[in-house]
């Protein structure tokens, strides 16, 4: 049985913090974290390996955030306004216009709310090595929490 300790912390110091404005805290073993570091490792491989995240995927990416994916976004809108206005200058017969537009998709508490099943279906979809998979269930298996010492098991969410 896997069990981890939760502490309820207010984000907004209020002595009743609205259920958006709540952060949990899980405290696990070290030898949990060891072990999560070293599944991750061996995901990051894999994924690297076959190319199954886009080049310019941002969220859930070393060395990248959504201010990155911002960053990339306005230079590129920078080079083909340039080009646009050379282009002008030089009286090459202009191209249609058209407006482009961006939007970006934030799932917050995203971690909290995964279908445990839905992501081992994805993992083997993949083509993730059957031991990794059987590893990542039986961690996801038999987890409980313990909340103001009440035990609660828990079926959705990764650590």
């Amino acid at each position: 049985m896997k069990v981890a300790k939760i502490f309820v912390l207010s984000k907004d110091d209020s002595p009743y913090p609205k259920v958006g404005d709540i952060r949990t805290i899980a405290i696990l073993p070290s030898i949990t974290k060891v072990y999560e570091l070293a599944i991750l490792a061996r995901i990051n491989n894999h994924i690297s390996a076959n190319g199954i995240i886009h080049k310019h995927q941002r969220g859930f990416t070393a060395g990248c955030s959504t201010t990155t994916n911002i960053e990339h976004v306005l230079t590129r809108a920078t080079e083909l306004k340039e080009t646009q206005r050379i282009m002008a200058a030089s009286k090459i017969p202009r191209i249609q216009r058209s407006k482009s537009g961006f939007f970006f998709i934030d799932f917050k508490k995203a971690f909290d709310s995964v279908p445990r099943h839905a992501l081992i279906d994805k993992l083997i979809g993949y083509g993730f090595d059957n031991l990794l998979v059987r590893n990542i269930a039986n961690m996801l298996t038999n987890t409980q929490m313990s909340i103001n010492g009440k035990m609660v098991t828990t079926n959705i969410g990764v650590p």
